[in-house]
């Protein structure tokens, strides 16, 4: 039985569809690029062995997603949908914080964000929370297990 969105032009446009793209695109770059920076093996990998993997692994996942008809599942946006949007700015805000002043503040910024006006806690509990949370991760990772990491102006390693 056919539906209104059996026919047109607008099939295609569909947003179920017009997800699926970013996936495909993100991937379909991903593998020739990784390939140039040569793939190796399982046993001695070459620099761009992950970013294939990654990228053929997005290109199966969002082909299902581009090809089976979802349109009456289609979730839609709401307030919860910015929140979404916020918690991914503020990632992509993060790493040249981290750069810019070292990964306690940066750490403590994000988490602090993430737990006041994502989550929704308290500003003591946030607060406490982020400081105590990004130290322990300079000191397991700067400390413990020495990864090298860029200059924090609070002399945490």
């Amino acid at each position: 039985m056919k539906t209104e969105h059996d026919a047109g032009p607008g099939r295609w446009l569909r947003p179920s569809r017009a997800i699926a793209l970013g996936p495909l695109i993100i991937g379909g770059f991903a593998i020739p690029q990784g390939a140039a920076l040569g793939v190796g093996g399982f046993t001695r990998p070459g620099p761009g062995l992950y970013p294939v993997i990654v990228g053929v692994a997005l290109v199966i996942l969002a082909l299902p997603i581009f090809f089976i008809d979802h349109a009456n599942d289609v979730e839609t946006f709401t307030r919860g949908s910015l929140r979404t949007a916020v918690g991914v700015l503020s990632l992509a805000l993060f790493v040249p914080l981290w750069q810019l002043v070292g990964l306690t503040i940066a750490g403590s910024a994000l988490l602090f964000a993430w737990l006041r006006f994502l989550g929704r806690e308290r500003v003591l509990v946030a607060a406490l929370l982020s400081v105590a949370v990004s130290a322990c991760f300079a000191l397991i990772f700067g400390t413990l297990l020495e990864v090298p990491l860029p200059h924090d102006p609070l002399g945490i390693p």
